[in-house]
Parts: structure tokens; sequence; C-alpha cells
């Protein structure tokens, strides 16, 4: 069955490749007459931070996603109101008259329509913000999820947190706002890239994708 990391992996793959392309094409341009560093390279780059922020992005929705039925097969109480999965339901839109468990039918898998439609909201929501992250994985039983990898690896929680922001922040920048912002005289100009940085962030992605992986897996529902 595929899991959530296997999605991430696919995604994270993408980006991957697009930095490496771009220092291919750094590596080529003087030999086909381009300059020294054209534009393209370094928008490889962006399109490499929008896709690694999308591989964590996914790997929320479809972490979220596996563990629903099993937490709530545990926890039916957890669908009343008041109680963590209740309130993030109701967050994210779901309606309340769809907030009540069907009752067990043979040879059905009414939670699983459940988990459908949940999803189907679900995945229409952005899952990049850690306190996005923290607010979904608590809602399925892991509220100190980050503070718990902050922890494991010896850094303060928003210190975690904040590493993660601005790797978000800036993917933000890049497809909300073309990565540009105003200069001298009102004029837009371009936020520099590097592929060192590039190359850092999705090494930070990747390290907190995989740390939360095995944490997730480590504390089942």
């Amino acid at each position: 069955m595929p899991t959530a990391l296997a999605a991430y992996n696919t995604s994270k793959g993408r980006a991957r490749n697009l930095l490496e392309t771009s220092k291919a094409l750094v590596a080529l341009a003087p030999a086909v007459g381009l300059a020294s560093r054209p534009s393209a390279a370094d928008d490889l780059l962006r399109g490499s931070v929008v896709l690694a922020v999308s591989a964590l992005d996914g790997f929320v929705h479809h972490s979220f996603s596996a563990r629903f039925v099993p937490y709530l097969r545990n926890n039916p109480g957890s669908m009343a109101a008041g109680q963590s999965l209740y309130d993030y339901l109701r967050y994210i839109g779901f309606p309340v008259t769809a907030l009540k468990l069907p009752p067990p039918v043979k040879g059905k898998r009414p939670l699983g329509r459940v988990r459908a439609a949940v999803d189907a909201r679900l995945f229409l929501r952005p899952l990049q913000k850690v306190s996005e992250i923290e607010r979904a994985l608590g809602a399925v039983g892991l509220p100190t999820a980050v503070a718990d990898l902050a922890a494991a690896i010896g850094l303060k929680a928003s210190t975690l947190r904040s590493r993660i922001t601005k790797i978000t922040n800036r993917r933000n920048a890049i497809a909300h706002e073309g990565d540009l912002f105003r200069g001298k005289k009102k004029r837009f100009v371009t936020k520099p890239i590097s592929e060192s940085e590039v190359a850092d962030w999705l090494n930070q992605v990747d390290d907190f994708v995989t740390r939360l992986d095995l944490y997730i897996s480590a504390n089942p529902p």
C-alpha cells in the first residue's frame, strides 16, 4: 500500500531534480553561449523550493488520512463536540451533520466513506505552516509531535518551527509574490537565491519529514 513517505519521496525527487538541473545549466552555460549564470537557473531553484514544500504538504495530508480511521476506531468519542478531532473537522469546514459515526455494517466500510469525505475537505487546505501541521496532527492524537521532534534533535521547539517556517515563507514569496520585493525608487527587485541555500532547505525539509514519519510510526493511534 502506498505510504505518506512514498508520496513525499516522489515529490522530493522532483525538487532535487530541479536543483540538479539548475547546477547542470550553470555548468553548460559557457559552452552554449549563455550568460555565466542564466536567469533560468535561478528559476529552477525557485521551482525546487515550491516542490519541496509541496512534498511536505502532501506528506502531512497523507499522514492524517492514513491515521484517521484507526484513530477514530480506537477513540470513537473523538467525534463528540469539544474533542480535538471534532474541533479540527469543524475548523476545516466539515459539516456538523456529518460528524456522527455511521453504524457498523457487515461487509461495508462506513469509516472509509467518512475518511473520503474528510479528505475531500482536508486536501483543499494547505498544510505547510508548522502551526497548521501541529493542529492537524493534534487532532489525531499527536499534539506534541513537533515539540517532541525538537527535543530529540536537541533544539527548542521554537527553533525548529522557525527553521521550517523560513522555508515555507520563501515558497509563498515565490508562489504568490513572484519572489519580488520593492527596492529603491519603488521598483520591483527579484530576491536572490543560491544553490547552497536551496540544497540546505531541501535537506532540512527532508530531515523534518523523515523524523516525523518515524515519530508517527512509533506512536500508533
